[in-house]
């Protein structure tokens, strides 16, 4: 069954690849794909690494959930992002889970510390002490970036998206942020525009049997 599931995605990753969603959090508008955790912040620092001025940045245990609706057919999703990695994120024990429509896309270790794991590539430099590399927020804690590729067999005209550090200590301490999102499908949009329509969701979608967190609305921040 895997070896088969792995031949459908080889298979469907050579078809045209169309965008169907993209945000770099730079814009004025509200965000109303967007549900749960997370507030939009400057990127510090990670601007010198492929980031924009802002980000999704999250320093809670919620989730940060993004709902598109109305896709058209298609066989797979390509999920590309950026995420950046802040303060004491620590070896072996802290968790990043990223889930579309309750199925796992990554649910491991993340780290700042040694050498700097987690999904996808680094982008920034590898650890030089305690504090550095330093990009923002906890200057006594270093950072790191990374960018992250996934593709998940899907047809559903329905996409819900989780992005989570389950156990984050909070504060200005641990925290994760998402910036650069790009969403793809082999689907064909059509001649009226993108093949789906971003509208806003509850939380929990695709996170069954986590706690939710409190929920603070997004707001963009000076």
């Amino acid at each position: 069954m895997r070896l088969m599931l792995c031949l459908f995605i080889a298979a469907a990753s050579s078809l045209p690849a169309v965008t169907v969603y993209t945000q770099d959090f730079e814009g004025a508008g509200p965000l109303t794909e967007w549900s749960g955790a997370g507030a939009v912040q400057t990127t510090g620092g990670l601007s010198a690494f492929g980031f924009g001025l802002q980000h999704l940045f999250n320093n809670t245990t919620s989730v940060s959930t993004l709902t598109l609706t109305g896709l058209a057919p298609h066989s797979f999703i390509d999920v590309t992002f950026d995420l950046a990695m802040w303060d004491s994120i620590d070896e072996g024990s802290d968790i990043f889970q990223a889930s579309l429509d309750g199925t796992f896309l990554y649910n491991g270790f993340f780290s700042n510390y040694n050498s700097m794991t987690g999904p996808g590539t680094l982008l920034t430099p590898g650890p030089i002490d305690s504090s550095n590399p330093q990009f923002g927020y906890n200057t006594r804690w270093r950072d790191s970036a990374r960018h992250v590729t996934f593709q998940l067999a899907h047809t559903a005209s329905t996409a819900t998206l989780g992005f989570l550090f389950p156990n984050s200590q909070g504060e200005d301490d641990e925290a994760f942020g998402i910036d650069n999102l790009l969403i793809q499908t082999d689907a064909d949009p059509g001649p009226t525009g993108p093949a789906a329509t971003p509208e806003p969701a509850t939380m929990g979608i695709g996170f069954s049997g986590l706690a939710a967190g409190a929920l603070y609305r997004l707001r963009r921040r000076v």
